[in-house]
């Protein structure tokens, strides 16, 4: 699970008020995510990478980085995200996945983000480079997971949803 490309920290991701769900085609337990944030740079039309931190039932403490192509979404400068996830859990196991980002506008400094999880197997990279779950993810993987969030702007400003 390695990344070459540099990470800009133009923009800095604070998630909150995270929810889950079980994939419809999996009886699994839901998950809720705790203290998840991370960093991306938001630009329009290339593939950017981002970073997450967090922790959750099932999965456990992780950190994981990923890779993201944003695009003009349906209304007027909104964009929409698809991507890559890959985490590393304390105990080594890799989960990986793909994303989908959904962002607002800016208003008053910030973006309003929703990403939803698919938990695969296996995914490529923009690159290439495949990635794969291990350990206890190999064979079986949690349930689809959505999050939801307040992107901050400013370089390393952190703001909590709600302030």
């Amino acid at each position: 699970m390695s990344y070459s490309r540099p990470v800009s920290f133009r923009y800095l991701i604070i998630l909150c008020c995270i929810s889950s769900y079980p994939a419809l085609a999996q009886a699994q337990t839901p998950l809720t995510m705790t203290q998840f944030e991370g960093a991306v740079d938001v630009r329009a039309g290339e593939v950017v990478p981002f970073t997450l931190k967090g922790d959750a039932p099932v999965i456990g403490k992780f950190n994981a980085v990923g890779e993201i192509l944003f695009t003009p979404g349906s209304t007027p400068a909104s964009l929409v995200g698809h991507g890559v996830i890959a985490c590393k859990t304390t105990d080594g196991d890799i989960l990986v996945g793909e994303v989908r980002w959904n962002l607002s506008a800016v208003q008053a400094g910030h973006r309003l983000v929703a990403i939803q999880f698919q938990w695969k197997g296996s995914v490529k990279t923009s690159d290439g480079e495949s990635w794969q779950s291990t350990g206890r993810f190999a064979n079986s993987r949690p349930g689809d997971m959505t999050a939801q969030g307040i992107i901050a702007i400013l370089i390393g400003l952190l703001v909590p949803v709600g302030s």
